[in-house]
């Protein structure tokens, strides 16, 4: 039996009948009893609050190098390091630091694909996860990932710094992005985390296009899903893939007010 699916259905089982749950459990057993197999049936294997439940489910899941948690780690070992990783000797450096602070070793080419320097496997491996988590102090990613639950009263705006997350977005806001080299496009929300290009200048998009896309965050890759263009079937497409956003403009529809991210 799937261990998330245990859990959940326990907590379903309690709510169902209207009950909350009487016994609270650390972290760490909750984490045993994900990583098991087969769960052992038991009262310590409910949990008192839902959103811990979902929490949970999420340690579980598949982590991508554009999922907001992975964004958030990359810009914290950034600034651990006191630099970006924007060219090649970058990425050498961090090997190094990591070697040089953990004697571990993690490849150049693994950190160029989670950084999206270069094409690769869009999942990234929770081996890497832990590695670079404990790079900048946390237990592995888990504990990374308790931290920014822990941080949950903070805005979410503070979270991830110079970002704009499409869930607080409403139809007719505008979205303006540059990239290098010399890349300029307005997109315009149309609901349902879609976009409709308004203007293009030296860049592959062009008026008209659609796209996905749940967050945006200046200085790095813009990562796109179901780009849509004319007499061609959706594909996934980045842009600014080496440098990142060098522009971020957010113009609210009925308000005058805008957020620039420069």
């Amino acid at each position: 039996m799937n261990p998330e699916l245990y859990i959940v259905s326990n907590f379903a089982n309690i709510t169902q009948i209207g009950h909350k749950p009487q016994v609270s459990t650390s972290y760490a057993r909750i984490r045993t009893i994900v990583n098991q197999q087969e769960p052992t049936r038991t009262k310590n294997s409910l949990v008192e609050e839902e959103n811990f439940i979902i929490f949970v489910i999420k340690i579980r899941k598949e982590w991508t190098k554009k999922s907001p948690e992975v964004v958030e780690l990359r810009h914290r070992i950034e600034l651990a390091i006191h630099r970006k990783l924007k060219t090649p000797s970058d990425f050498d450096y961090l090997t190094r630091k990591v070697w040089e602070e953990m004697h571990e070793t993690i490849s150049i080419s693994t950190l160029k694909r989670l950084w999206g320097y270069v094409d690769g496997a869009s999942k990234t491996r929770n081996s890497t996860l832990n590695l670079l988590s404990r790079f900048i102090g946390y237990q592995d990613w888990d504990d990374f990932l308790i931290s920014l639950e822990n941080e949950n009263d903070i805005p979410s705006e503070k979270i991830l710094t110079q970002h704009i997350e499409t869930q607080h977005l409403k139809e007719g806001d505008m979205i303006e992005v540059a990239w290098q080299p010399n890349r300029h496009c307005h997109f315009r929300y149309l609901g349902n985390r879609t976009f409709f290009v308004e203007k293009s200048s030296n860049s592959k998009l062009k008026v008209g296009n659609t796209f996905m896309c749940s967050l945006f965050v200046y200085e790095e890759p813009l990562y796109m899903e179901n780009l849509t263009q004319e007499g061609h079937p959706p594909i996934a497409f980045v842009v600014g893939n080496k440098s990142g956003l060098t522009l971020l403009k957010l113009t609210k529809s009925t308000e005058d007010e805008s957020s620039n991210q420069e």
